[in-house]
């Protein structure tokens, strides 16, 4: 059981990883689309 317990938590931090680089590319995308549309 501890060991299903170290397996769920490397793979929990890589999914919040993704997750973060996902919303930094949303982000840069929406930084040159804001002035743009002006």
């Amino acid at each position: 059981m501890n060991r299903k317990d170290n397996y769920e938590t490397p793979e929990m931090e890589i999914i919040t990883f993704e997750t973060e680089d996902v919303i930094t590319t949303s982000t840069d995308s929406e930084i040159p689309i804001a002035p743009g549309e002006r």
